[in-house]
């Protein structure tokens, strides 16, 4: 099917169907572009999924009438539509039998269907839904079970799954420990306080360390002036790291000659902040050990670094 692309302007279409003769009537302000529009196919109307079933291919499009005044083209698609008699089943596509009125003029339900869905309605309000306290076959739930599997859930299945996952979290004061306030999730201290969520989640865990700074952030739990942690919880203790993700441990500074005790650093990232020296070489030292450069690879002694010996103070 080729269609000029000098067509846009206003006007009244035809589609007809070389299979069956039926007929399909449309008006647009810009017919190319509505002409482009059906040929996506992305609607979910009876003349589109005609266009499915049959393939584009065996429609013939037609202008039937170019109208310069967008006022009167609805009674000029009234006129084609009459003409026609596309709303009618065995003519054509067309659901609307007045033009730009798609439901006026179409046939009501019987009284028989009508009173037949409002007793079924008044039914489910008085015993509940046909299906209550019923169950699936278990060879069902598997079936259903298998065509669900790698879709993503709906918009209600999300917040319900949300809800399930939200922790209450209590505010206290820091030096009685009192309960001011138990909130029923992190976003509502966001929002209301303007908090960090990150942080309020760090400090809910007990605090943690931060690798940057070489420092515990949020100690016991306390952040903006508050202490925080989960309902029906105890608080962790904070994860205290020295940065490479091994426990804090104190460390004794030797003299290599005498071999007294210098000094006994916290951890070794103190030594590193104040000494400026290698977090490896204090590392090896501690355990009594380095890698070999060689390429059988191993171990060799080592005990010093930086003209002192190292080892990790005993508790």
């Amino acid at each position: 099917m080729i269609v000029p692309t000098d067509c846009n302007f206003p006007g009244i279409y035809k589609f007809t169907n070389l299979t069956n003769g039926k007929v399909y009537i449309g008006q647009a302000q810009n017919i190319y572009k509505r002409y482009c529009v059906h040929r996506r196919m992305n609607a979910n109307t009876l003349f589109v999924r005609a266009l499915k079933k049959y393939g584009f291919e065996n429609f013939v499009f037609e202008i039937v009438e170019r109208v310069d005044s967008p006022a009167i083209l609805d009674s000029r698609e009234q006129h084609y539509l009459d003409h026609y008699q596309s709303y009618k089943s065995d003519n054509g596509y067309n659901v609307a039998v007045i033009a730009g009125n798609p439901t006026k003029g179409r046939k009501r339900r019987s009284e028989e269907t009508r009173n037949g869905l409002a007793a079924l309605k008044k039914q489910r309000q008085e015993i509940g839904h046909p299906w209550q306290g019923r169950q699936h076959r278990e060879e069902t739930k598997k079936m259903l079970s298998d065509t669900r599997k790698g879709q993503k859930p709906g918009e209600n299945t999300y917040l319900a799954r949300l809800a399930t996952h939200r922790k209450p979290i209590v505010q206290a004061d820091t030096s009685t420990g009192d309960v001011i306030r138990v909130w029923d999730c992190s976003a509502e201290v966001v929002v209301e306080l303007g908090l960090c969520k990150g942080s309020l989640l760090t400090a809910c865990r007990g605090g943690g360390f931060s690798r940057r700074d070489k420092r515990t952030l949020f100690e016991n739990g306390v952040y903006a002036g508050y202490r925080w942690y989960y309902l029906n919880h105890n608080p962790p203790k904070p994860k205290i790291n020295n940065g490479a993700g091994s426990p804090k441990r104190a460390i004794n500074q030797i003299d290599e000659a005498t071999g007294e005790v210098i000094k006994t650093w916290g951890c070794i990232a103190d030594i590193i902040q104040e000494l400026g020296v290698g977090r490896n070489g204090i590392k090896y030292a501690c355990a009594g050990r380095r890698p070999s450069e060689s390429k059988s690879g191993g171990f060799l002694p080592k005990t010093t670094h930086a003209g002192y010996r190292w080892e990790y103070a005993k508790n």
